[in-house]
């Protein structure tokens, strides 16, 4: 298949799902599904969601979290906002969730062991970057504070 004929084809795609995303917003204030979003969220790429994103915002008037809030609540609503927030940036996505865990009284040490495990080897280096930029603080710091011993080593030597 001629490459622009495949370009063409997944182009037609999206403006379709985009279509659909507009469509289902305006229906959505009168209390449509929520079918439409969840299927274009399965069914299509990390880019392609990014740029029907970027096509909803200049279609719409606003930014897809915006017509988000209006209509969801909840744990649907957070769950919405996290995935857009994650395709958005998710080097700050991640780095605010370190911070969440480590913040407050109590750290959820499964949880920041999951997130240090999980992204170590994937976008540690721009996360921490992140984390710099939204608390100046390193995360190694961060964690430093509220770790001890062989434990903090270890979170901090998979950081690094």
């Amino acid at each position: 298949m001629n490459r622009l004929i495949w370009i063409q084809r997944k182009l037609k795609k999206m403006l379709a799902h985009l279509s659909g995303l507009v469509g289902a917003h305006f229906k959505l204030s009168f209390g449509s599904e929520k079918s439409t979003f969840l299927k274009i969220l399965d069914e299509r790429s990390f880019t392609q969601l990014q740029q029907i994103f970027i096509d909803y915002e200049s279609m719409a008037g606003h930014g897809i979290e915006k017509a988000i809030e209006n209509q969801y609540s909840g744990d649907i609503k957070d769950g919405f906002l996290s995935v857009i927030k994650c395709l958005r940036n998710s080097p700050v996505f991640f780095a605010e969730q370190f911070y969440k865990t480590v913040q407050g009284p109590e750290i959820d040490d499964k949880e920041l062991i999951r997130l240090i495990v999980t992204r170590s080897e994937i976008d540690m280096r721009e996360i921490k970057e992140a984390f710099v930029a939204l608390y100046n603080e390193s995360l190694e710091n961060y964690i430093s504070e509220d770790c001890y011993g062989c434990y903090k080593e270890c979170l901090i030597t998979l950081i690094s």
